[in-house]
């Protein structure tokens, strides 16, 4: 007797064609520019500092292994069950979204980023955009369970106009979901000097984000976010070391791979918000990063940031 496939009665229909381009461009999304000896997005030019090219896009994707090492294999922390609609903002080379689509097979997944570097073979169930995330939001009220934003720390203007968008378009009940590395090269145990070039590279970066205009929120995404109307406002906050110097084999590997992800990244974070906001010239930046990165591989130095998550629930009118 062969299988009956089951039929899914909670099924809405569909806001977009599955069938089309894994991808809907702009006019001007694949015009990219290039500075410094890197690629960025063309379409709203020099809204986002960070490249697109290829080089950047490893980083993303090694970032994400950081980040899947850092919650257990986990893609979220908010406790969401069983979500239908799911929305990932500032989708990058969509591997999240692509892992969210995998693990909610039953979900329709929309990834939107202002570059259309998203692969084109992908799971039915997930769809790209090319988007402001800091413009109007063309989807409709309530649509979403979950909605998700990863490393964008310094990259929004607006994060109340954010909350608010995000609130809208979840549904009752629906959760919004931040997740962000904070507080780098912390250090414990005193091995890391006071005057260590490792100390300046965060306080230059947040230096050039306030030059761009765009706020560091860090922890303050909790009050933020229960100020806008969110309920059962929480938070994760998970250490990782920079380097294998942790005795804990988990936490040793865990190391490896933020180092390396500091190595290969350290050009794309720093390049861009340097030069443009800083008013440093390219061969300032290298110098820089020289010195930086052969203090970032000291194996003296026991230093670690955390990855910090915070979550919130949209409220059910007259629910629990």
């Amino acid at each position: 007797m062969e299988d009956i496939i089951e039929v899914d009665w909670d099924y809405e229909g569909d806001d977009f064609d599955y069938a089309s381009g894994t991808t809907s461009l702009k006019s001007s999304a694949l015009s990219y520019v290039y500075e410094n000896g890197r690629r960025y997005h063309g379409w709203r030019q020099g809204r986002y500092a960070m490249p697109n090219d290829e080089d950047e896009q490893n980083r993303m994707d090694l970032q994400h292994h950081v980040c899947l090492l850092a919650l257990d294999g986990n893609l979220h922390a908010a406790p969401i069950e069983d979500p239908r609609r799911i929305l990932d903002l500032g989708t990058g080379t969509g591997i999240w979204a692509i892992d969210a689509a995998d693990a909610y097979p039953r979900a329709r997944v929309i990834g939107t980023d202002l570059s259309p570097i998203q692969p084109s073979l992908v799971p039915p169930n997930l769809h790209f955009e090319v988007d402001d995330i800091e413009e109007t939001w063309e989807f409709a009220d309530n649509t979403f369970s979950y909605i998700h934003i990863r490393q964008l720390t310094g990259f929004i203007k607006d994060w109340a106009r954010l909350y608010a968008q995000a609130l809208r378009c979840l549904k009752p009940g629906g959760y919004f979901e931040i997740q962000d590395f904070v507080d780098p090269f912390c250090c414990d145990d005193g091995s890391l000097p006071k005057d260590n070039i490792l100390r300046k590279w965060p306080e230059y970066w947040i230096q050039a984000a306030r030059a761009a205009g765009y706020p560091m929120p860090g922890t303050s995404h909790v009050e933020a976010m229960e100020a806008s109307g969110f309920e059962a406002v929480d938070s994760k906050r998970v250490k990782i070391p920079c380097g294998p110097w942790p005795k804990d084999k988990a936490a040793k590997v865990l190391g490896i791979y933020y180092l390396q992800h500091g190595i290969e990244g350290g050009e794309s974070l720093s390049m861009g918000m340097f030069t443009r906001y800083l008013g440093w010239t390219k061969k300032q930046v290298d110098d820089f990063l020289d010195e930086a990165l052969r203090e970032l591989k000291n194996p003296k130095y026991h230093t670690y940031g955390s990855y910090l998550c915070v979550w919130g629930r949209k409220p059910v009118v007259g629910g629990r």
